[in-house]
C-alpha cells in the first residue's frame, strides 16, 4: 500500500508540473537574494587573493580561513544572513505548501485560483500549526540527552571508546528519526486541516501526531523511502559535480545547470511526498483514491455503450 501511494504521488506530481516550477523558481529567487551579499564579499576578496584560481574544484577550507581572517565582520554577517535566509525560506515554503496540499487533496490538477487562494487562506493556520509544534521539537531534542544520561548510568562517564563511538552514532540516528517523525506530524497536521477545514491548530497538530503514531509503520516507511531516494540522488549528484572542476566559463555553466537539475529533483521529490501522504491519509481513512475514482468513472461510459450496442443488435 505504501509504495502504491508513493507511485500515485509521483504520478500526481508529474501531472502538476506547474506546481513544481513554482516551487523551483521560488527557491531559486530566494537563493539568489540570500547569496548576493556573500557573492559581493567573496568576489571582491577573490580579486585580491591568488587562491581564487583554485575555486573551480572542490571546496577549499584554507580559502575559507583566509576569507574569515581578512574579513573580520564576514562571520557575523554570515550568521545573520543564514538565519534570515532560513526564516524567509521556511515561511515561503510554508506559504506554497498550502496551495500544493490543497491542489493534491482537491481537484488534483493545478489551477491558479485554487493554488494561490489556498496558499493565502492556509498560511496563517499553517504558521500557527508550526508554532504549536515547538513543544514537540523540545521533547525530541531532550530525548537525546536522556539517552546520554542512560549511557552514563549503565557504563559510567568514562566508558570504553567503542561504547562512546557507537553511542554517538546512535544519538545521531535518533535525531534523524525524530526529525523525520516531526515533519510527518507537521505534514499530516496540514492534511487534516485542509480536509476538515480545522481552524484550531492545537487540534490539527494533535491529529497529525495521532495519525502518525497510529499508522507509524506505513507513515515512516513512506517518509524514509523518499529520504532514501534523495540520498541516492545526492550520491549521483556529488561525483558528477566534482567532475566539473575546471575554472573556466563553460565548466562553471555546466556545473550551474547540473546544480539546478538537482534542485528541481529535490522539489519534485518533496511534492511527490506531499501527494503520497495525502493518498496514504485518505486510503487509511476509507476514502476512494482520486486516481482510482477517475479510472472507474472513465470505465463506466464504455460499459454503458457496450450494453446499448447489445440492446440495439437484439
Amino acid at each position: 500500500m505504501v509504495f502504491a501511494n508513493l507511485i500515485a504521488g509521483f504520478a500526481q506530481m508529474w501531472a502538476n508540473k506547474r506546481v513544481v516550477l513554482i516551487y523551483y523558481f521560488t527557491n531559486l529567487f530566494l537563493g539568489i537574494i540570500v547569496m548576493l551579499p556573500f557573492y559581493a564579499t567573496v568576489s571582491d576578496f577573490i580579486d585580491r587573493s591568488l587562491m581564487g584560481k583554485r575555486l573551480g574544484g572542490a571546496f577549499d577550507i584554507n580559502f575559507l580561513f583566509e576569507l574569515l581572517r581578512n574579513n573580520p565582520g564576514f562571520g557575523k554577517t554570515t550568521l545573520i544572513m543564514a538565519f534570515s535566509g532560513f526564516m524567509v525560506y521556511s515561511l515561503a515554503n510554508l506559504f506554497l505548501s498550502g496551495g500544493a496540499f490543497a491542489t493534491f487533496a482537491g481537484s488534483g490538477r493545478y489551477s491558479p485560483h485554487e493554488f494561490w487562494g489556498a496558499a493565502a487562506a492556509y498560511f496563517g493556520r499553517f504558521t500557527r500549526l508550526v508554532m504549536w509544534s515547538v513543544p514537540l521539537v523540545i521533547a525530541f531534542f531532550l530525548v537525546q540527552f536522556l539517552v546520554k544520561e542512560l549511557q552514563d548510568l549503565i557504563f559510567g562517564s568514562d566508558a570504553y571508546e567503542y561504547i562512546t563511538y557507537w553511542g554517538n552514532w546512535f544519538r545521531l540516528a535518533l535525531r534523524g528519526i525524530f526529525l523525520m517523525i516531526f515533519f510527518l506530524i507537521i505534514d499530516f497536521g496540514r492534511i487534516y486541516t485542509i480536509l476538515t477545514g480545522e481552524t484550531v491548530m492545537r487540534n490539527a497538530i494533535w491529529q497529525g501526531a495521532r495519525f502518525t503514531f497510529k499508522n507509524f509503520r506505513r507513515a515512516f516507511t513512506l517518509g524514509f523511502t523518499v529520504f532514501l531516494i534523495g540520498v541516492i540522488g545526492l550520491m549521483i549528484y556529488n561525483p558528477v559535480a566534482n567532475f566539473f572542476n575546471a575554472p573556466n566559463g563553460l565548466i562553471v555553466a555546466l556545473l550551474f545547470i547540473w546544480q539546478q537539475l538537482f534542485i528541481m529533483f529535490r522539489m519534485m521529490l518533496r511534492l511527490s511526498l506531499y501527494s503520497g501522504e495525502i493518498y496514504l491519509y485518505k486510503g487509511l481513512n476509507g476514502e476512494v483514491l482520486p486516481l482510482i475514482a477517475e479510472k472507474e468513472i472513465e470505465a463506466e461510459p464504455v460499459k454503458e455503450s457496450k450494453e446499448s450496442e447489445e440492446g440495439l443488435s437484439a
